[in-house]
């Protein structure tokens, strides 16, 4: 799959679908054109400080859904359950609201290697039969 055919249909075509499957390419390829989004925002709020916060938590608020079915359909493609990605997600959420207390700092490291876990299972490559979630993505 090429790279803009993989962010049409991420953003757009399959913006909030978290059944199915995705294509290590497809998942890839939306998550470079992410990262930019994001590298590119966080250059544009140390130059313009007073709008930059705004667009870079506008973006969060507009990109969290189309990133979040495409790592569950990644995860169906490898095999395991898109609940995986919810359970990141809260335990990102309650790591961040206990980090002022120093006592739970070690929760950072738990929620940091949850999130490397996630982020290799996204290289596995995909079953090559159909599985539980799908057939496979580029057949």
């Amino acid at each position: 799959m090429r790279f803009t055919e993989a962010v049409k249909n991420c953003a757009y075509y399959k913006y909030a679908r978290f059944k199915g499957r995705s294509s290590r390419s497809e998942f890839w390829w939306f998550f470079l054109a992410y990262f930019a989004c994001n590298a590119l925002l966080i250059v544009f709020a140390a130059l313009v400080p007073s709008l930059g916060s705004a667009a870079i938590g506008g973006f969060a608020l507009v990109s969290i859904c189309p990133y979040a079915a495409a790592l569950v359909r990644r995860l169906h493609d490898v095999g395991l359950s898109g609940r995986w990605v919810a359970a990141v997600f809260l335990l990102s959420l309650a790591t961040s609201a206990l980090a002022v207390y120093e006592q739970y700092a070690w929760l950072r490291w738990i929620s940091t290697a949850a999130f490397l876990i996630l982020f290799v299972a996204a290289m596995l490559p995909g079953s090559r039969q159909s599985n539980t979630y799908g057939p496979r993505p580029l057949s």
